[in-house]
C-alpha cells in the first residue's frame, strides 16, 4: 500500500494491519519525525516499525528518528535494493520478536500472580450450541500431578473424566461461571472428595481461580493436614476440658482484675454455686472479707513475682473450714506475657485418711504430666502406652489410625508387625538398643508401615522408656509412644525433589545460561548452573561452586558488577546489568544478566535465580552505529572546516591578484599621463614586470593546484643532473636574498642525476628555496645541502628564519594551510609547498619538513632515487630574432590586449601575422591567409574549444 502525504499514510495504518513502514522523510504536510510522532499518539505508542528514507543524510535528524522509534534511517544516495530489502525485513523481525516477548513476559506474569502450590491452566470443551460440557487439561505443574495423582500423558484429556466427582460438586459449575461472566472464584476449605489415581481420598482446599481466554487458570493448596492438625487439636482441647472437669480438684483461672475465666464444676460445688455464676465474679464476692484479702495477697505476688507457689490454706465448705493443698502459678500467653493466676486447690482435710490416695493420685498426675509433655513435643497426635510386664500396648484411637490397627490394645509383636519388611531388622536392632538399661532409653526415628490394605504410611516416631530400679537390676516398667503421620511431607519432598529435576532438564534446554545462589548474593556460594553455562565456560558444575563467577567477569567490569550486585541484595529487588563473561576460547562476550528473588510466605529471600543472555553481536551493531554517527560528525566538521578553508582561500586569492594589479595599473596609469626621466621610467618597468611575474606565478601555482586534483598534472621524465637544477634555481631566488642581505650557502659535494622532469624539478628548488628567503629575516642564512644515502639523493634547505609552530607541522604540506592566516599576510596562499609535496611524489621521492618551533627555522629535506645510467647533456637553445622572417601566423582570442600583445611579439619577430577575435573569422583566414602556424586561445566563449581545430 502506498501513500503520498501524512494524512494518508495515517489513515491506511488506522483502517489496515500494517507490518512495516517505508517513510520519506519530506512530505507534502509533514516530515518524518511528525510523522511518527503523529502515529504514535493515534496508535498508543502501539506502532508498526517505521523505517526512514531521505535524500538529505543529516545525522541530526537520523539521531532524534531513532529516538522517537525508528527501526533505521536509510539514504537515497548510493542506496540498493538489497540494502533496502534487507533493512525492511530486520524492521519487521525485530517488531514481531519484540511483540512475541512481551505476550510471553505477560502469560509468565498470570501464572506467577497465580501460583500457590498447585497451578493449572484448562480451556473450555463446548457442544455445537457453546454450552460448556466439560474442560481440557492443558497444563498442570507438578505439584498439581501429584496431588491429582496424574501425569503429563493426562494433558488434553478432560477434567470431569479424571475427577468425576466435579460435576457432583459445585466445583464444574463454579468454573462455568467464570469463565462466561470473567468473575474470579476463590474458596478456602474446601471439602472434596474423588478417586485419585487407584485411591479414594477425600482432601480439603484452598482455590483460587480466574479466567483466561475461552477457558481458566487454577491454582490451589492442600489443607489436609492442617484441616487434621485443627481437628486434633480441637480434640485435645476438648479432653483437656474433660479433664479438668472431670478432676476432683479445684481448677480455676483468673484474670489480672481476680475475675474468674474458668472453674470447674468441682470449685462451684465448694461454694455451692455453678460455674455460670462464679465467672466474671472475683473473691471478695464469693469469700468473707478476711479470706478473700489473703487470697488476693497472694494472687498479687504471683502477678508481681511472675513465680508459681504450693501452699496450704483453709476455705470454708458448707458451714465448715477444709484444709487444701493448693498451687497457683502465672497464666501467660505465647509471648510470655502475665494474663492472670491458674490455681489448682484439693482437699488434704483427712490427710491421714487419704495420705495413700493422695500419693497415688500424684503419682498418677506425674504420669499424666509426663505423656502431656511427650505429647506436646511430638505435635501431640497419637499416643501409646508400653506395658512390659504384660508385652501389650494400650493405643490411642489416633495411632490405632495411624498403625492400621482395628484394636486399641494389641500385643508388642503385633504392632512391630506394621513394619515395612525393608525396616523391620533395623527396627528390632533399635528397640533392643532403647530397652538396653544402658542405653539411651529413647530414640526419634522416621519410618514406614503398611496397613492391612497394603497401603504404605510415612510415620515420625518418639519413644521414651521407664525402667524399674528398684531390684538390683534394673528392667524396663512402661514406655510412651507419641507419633505423628508424615506421609504428605515425604510425598511432598519427593514431589517437589521431582519438580526441581524437571526444572533443572528444562534449564539444561534452554539456549540461556540459568544459575542460582544463595539468599545472601554471594559468589561463591552459587548452587545451581545449567549445561549451557559449563558448554560456555569450559567448567564443570561442581566447579562452578568453587571457581566463583567474579573469575570469569571481564577485569574493568567487576568493580561495576560487584557494587550492583551488592545494592541488588540489599534492596531485594529485580538485579539487571550488562558486562562481559570469558568464554572457554578465553573471548569476552557481553551478556544481558538478570536475577530475581525467591521469596517465602514470609516475603523473605530464599534464592537468587537468574540467567545470562550473550548480547554481544547486539552490542558490536551497536557500537557500529555509534561509530557511523561519529564519522559522519567528523566527516560534516571536516567539511565545515574546508568550507571556511576555502572562504579564507578567496579572500587571500583576492588579496594577492589585487596587491600586483594595483602596483601595476599605478605605473601603467602614471606612465600614460606624464612622461619621466630613464631612471623613473626603469623603476616604473621594472615593477611592473615584476608584479606581472608574481601574477603569472601565482596563476601557475592555482592551474598546477588544479591539476593535482584532477590527476592531469604531466612529468616528462628524463635524465637530469640535480646541481644543474639547484643552480639554475639559485640563479633565481639570489636577486630577493641579496635585498634582504641573506646568505645563501651551497654545499653540493657531487653530481647526481636521477629520472625526472628537469622544469618541475626546478620549480621544487625554487618554491623551497623561495620559502627560505621568505620566511627569514634579514642577514640570515640558507643553506643548501646535497648529497647522496644509500640509493637516493638528498636535497636539503635549512633556514634560520621564524620556524614553525609544533602544532602547525603536521599541516604543512596541505593545501591553503599557512602557520598565520590573513588577508594582509604576505606568506602567499599556502599551495607552494602541496605543489612541492605532489610533483616530489610524482618523482617517486619523499619530502619532510622539520623544525624546533617559532624562531628556531626551519628544515626542508627531498629525498629521490638516482639514476645510474650516464645523463646526456642538452645543447643550449639559443633563438634567433630573424627566424620568424616570412613565417604566416594566425593568432585567434578573444581577448583583444592579449591578441595585439601577440601580434606585436611575434611581428617583432619579423612574422607575417594575422589577428581575429572569433572561430568564423579563424576558419574563413585558414582557407585564404593559409598560415603556417595557428596560435590560438582554448578558453574563448562560443564554438571555440580544444576540439575545433580537428574541423
Amino acid at each position: 500500500m502506498e501513500a503520498d502525504t501524512a494524512t494518508a499514510g495515517l489513515e491506511l495504518c488506522r483502517t489496515h494491519s500494517i507490518d512495516a513502514i517505508l517513510l520519506d522523510y519530506r512530505l507534502p504536510d509533514a516530515d518524518g519525525l511528525e510523522f511518527i510522532e503523529l502515529l504514535q499518539a493515534q496508535n498508543n505508542g502501539s506502532s508498526p516499525p517505521v523505517v526512514i528514507i531521505t535524500g538529505e543524510g543529516n545525522e541530526r535528524i537520523a539521531v532524534r528518528a531513532i529516538k522517537l522509534g525508528a527501526e533505521d534511517y536509510l539514504v537515497k544516495q548510493g542506496l540498493t535494493s538489497e540494502q533496502l530489502q534487507l533493512t525492511m525485513r530486520s524492521a519487521i523481525d525485530n517488531a514481531r520478536l519484540r511483540l512475541q516477548l512481551r505476550q510471553s513476559e505477560e502469560r509468565f506474569r498470570v501464572s506467577i500472580e497465580n501460583m500457590l502450590d498447585c497451578f493449572g491452566i484448562y480451556s473450555a470443551i463446548r457442544d455445537q450450541s457453546g454450552q460448556i460440557v466439560d474442560f481440557r487439561i492443558d497444563y498442570l505443574n507438578a505439584a498439581a500431578l501429584e496431588s491429582n495423582r496424574m501425569s503429563a500423558a493426562d494433558f488434553g484429556k478432560g477434567l470431569c473424566d479424571l475427577l468425576p466427582s466435579h460435576r457432583e460438586t459445585v466445583l464444574f459449575e463454579a468454573y462455568c461461571r467464570v469463565v462466561e461472566t470473567g468473575e474470579p472464584l476463590v474458596k478456602e476449605d474446601l471439602i472434596y472428595k474423588d478417586v485419585f489415581g487407584t485411591q479414594n481420598l477425600t482432601r480439603a482446599y484452598d482455590v483460587h481461580v480466574n479466567k483466561l481466554g475461552d477457558g481458566f487458570v487454577a491454582s490451589w493448596r492442600d489443607v489436609t493436614n492442617r484441616k487434621q492438625v485443627e481437628a486434633n487439636l480441637a480434640q485435645m482441647i476438648e479432653v483437656l476440658h474433660s479433664i479438668i472437669e472431670g478432676s476432683s480438684d479445684v481448677i480455676f483461672v483468673k484474670d489480672l482484675q481476680g475475675r474468674y475465666v474458668i472453674a470447674n464444676s468441682t470449685a462451684a460445688t465448694w461454694l455451692e454455686s455453678t460455674r455460670e455464676l462464679m465467672l466474671g465474679q472475683d473473691d471478695a464476692a464469693l469469700f468473707p472479707p478476711e479470706i478473700s484479702e489473703r487470697i488476693q495477697q497472694i494472687d498479687q505476688q504471683i502477678l508481681q513475682t511472675g513465680e508459681s507457689i504450693v501452699y496450704e490454706e483453709e476455705v470454708p465448705k458448707q458451714g465448715e473450714l477444709r484444709s487444701l493443698l493448693s498451687a497457683k502459678y502465672p497464666w501467660r500467653d505465647a509471648e510470655g506475657n502475665i494474663l492472670g493466676v491458674i490455681g489448682i486447690s484439693r482437699d488434704i482435710s483427712d490427710r491421714v485418711r487419704y495420705e495413700r490416695d493422695r500419693r497415688l493420685s500424684e503419682q498418677r498426675l506425674r504420669e499424666s504430666e509426663e505423656q502431656l509433655q511427650i505429647g506436646v513435643q511430638v505435635a501431640g497426635v497419637a499416643l501409646a502406652h508400653f506395658d512390659y510386664a504384660s508385652n501389650m500396648v494400650t493405643l490411642s484411637p489416633e495411632a490405632a489410625t495411624l498403625y492400621g490397627i482395628d484394636e486399641l490394645t494389641v500385643t508388642r509383636d503385633r504392632l512391630h508387625a506394621t513394619f515395612h519388611p525393608d525396616e523391620q531388622a533395623m527396627m528390632a536392632q533399635i528397640i533392643a538398643q532403647v530397652i538396653d538399661p544402658a542405653g539411651d532409653s529413647w530414640f526419634a526415628r522416621d519410618h514406614r508401615v503398611v496397613w492391612q490394605n497394603g497401603e504404605v504410611r510415612w510415620l515420625s516416631v518418639r519413644k521414651q522408656v521407664f525402667f524399674d530400679r528398684s531390684g538390683e537390676i534394673p528392667r524396663p516398667d512402661y514406655a510412651i509412644l507419641a507419633a505423628i503421620d508424615i506421609t504428605d511431607r515425604k510425598q511432598l519432598q519427593e514431589a517437589l525433589y521431582q519438580s526441581e529435576e524437571r526444572l533443572r532438564l528444562i534449564a539444561d534446554t534452554i539456549p540461556l545460561i540459568v544459575w542460582t545462589t544463595d539468599p545472601y548474593g554471594n559468589y561463591g556460594d552459587t548452587d545451581y548452573v545449567n549445561q549451557r553455562w559449563t558448554e560456555y565456560t569450559g567448567l564443570t558444575a561442581e566447579q562452578a561452586t568453587a571457581y566463583g563467577w567474579q573469575n570469569l567477569i571481564y577485569s574493568e567490569d567487576l568493580p561495576a558488577v560487584q557494587a550492583f550486585w551488592s545494592e541488588a541484595c540489599e534492596t531485594a529487588l529485580l538485579y539487571e546489568i550488562e558486562y562481559r563473561l570469558r568464554r572457554a576460547d578465553g573471548m569476552y562476550r557481553w551478556h544481558l544478566v538478570k536475577g530475581l528473588p525467591l521469596r517465602n510466605e514470609q516475603g523473605q529471600v530464599i534464592k537468587w535465580i537468574g540467567t545470562c543472555t550473550d548480547i554481544h553481536n547486539q552490542k558490536q551493531s551497536e557500537a557500529e552505529r555509534a561509530q557511523w554517527l561519529a564519522e559522519a560528525e567528523a566527516a560534516r566538521e571536516e567539511a565545515e572546516a574546508a568550507n571556511q578553508s576555502k572562504d579564507e582561500f578567496v579572500a587571500v586569492v583576492a588579496h594577492e591578484l589585487r596587491s600586483p594589479l594595483n602596483s601595476i595599473a599605478g605605473w601603467s596609469k602614471l606612465l600614460q599621463s606624464r612622461k619621466f626621466d630613464e631612471a623613473t621610467l626603469s623603476k616604473a618597468l621594472d615593477t611592473i614586470w615584476r608584479n606581472t611575474q608574481a601574477q603569472v606565478q601565482l596563476v601557475e601555482d592555482l592551474l598546477d593546484i588544479s591539476r593535482m586534483v584532477k590527476g592531469t598534472l604531466q612529468i616528462n621524465f628524463a635524465p637530469v643532473n640535480w646541481v644543474d637544477v639547484i643552480e639554475a634555481a639559485l640563479d633565481i631566488v639570489r636577486p630577493m636574498a641579496e635585498a634582504k642581505q641573506i646568505q645563501l650557502d651551497t654545499h653540493l659535494s657531487f653530481t647526481p642525476h636521477i629520472s625526472g622532469d628537469f622544469n618541475r624539478l626546478q620549480q621544487i628548488a625554487v618554491n623551497l628555496l623561495t620559502n627560505a628567503v621568505k620566511f627569514t629575516p634579514e642577514s640570515g642564512r640558507v643553506e643548501v645541502h646535497l648529497e647522496q644515502v644509500d640509493a637516493y639523493v638528498v636535497l636539503r634547505v635549512q633556514d634560520t628564519g621564524k620556524g614553525i609552530a609544533s602544532e602547525f607541522l603536521p599541516q604543512i604540506f596541505e593545501r591553503y594551510k599557512q602557520g598565520q592566516r590573513n588577508t594582509g599576510s604576505k606568506d602567499g596562499l599556502g599551495l607552494g609547498l602541496a605543489i612541492v609535496k605532489n610533483l616530489v611524489e610524482l618523482h617517486h621521492g619523499t619530502i619532510t619538513a622539520e623544525s624546533a618551533g617559532l624562531g628556531a627555522g626551519a628544515t626542508f629535506t627531498v629525498q629521490m632515487p638516482r639514476l645510474e645510467i650516464p645523463v646526456i647533456q642538452r645543447e643550449s637553445l639559443v633563438i634567433d630574432p630573424n627566424s620568424l622572417t616570412g613565417i604566416r601566423i594566425l593568432a585567434v582570442d578573444d581577448d583583444p590586449d592579449m591578441l595585439n600583445l601577440i601580434a606585436f611579439v611575434l611581428q617583432d619577430f619579423g612574422a607575417d601575422v594575422k589577428a581575429v577575435t572569433t572561430a568564423a573569422a579563424a576558419l574563413e583566414c585558414l582557407s585564404q591567409f593559409k598560415p603556417n602556424i595557428l596560435v590560438s586561445d582554448l578558453a574563448m566563449p562560443g564554438e571555440m574549444d580544444m576540439n575545433w581545430c580537428s574541423r
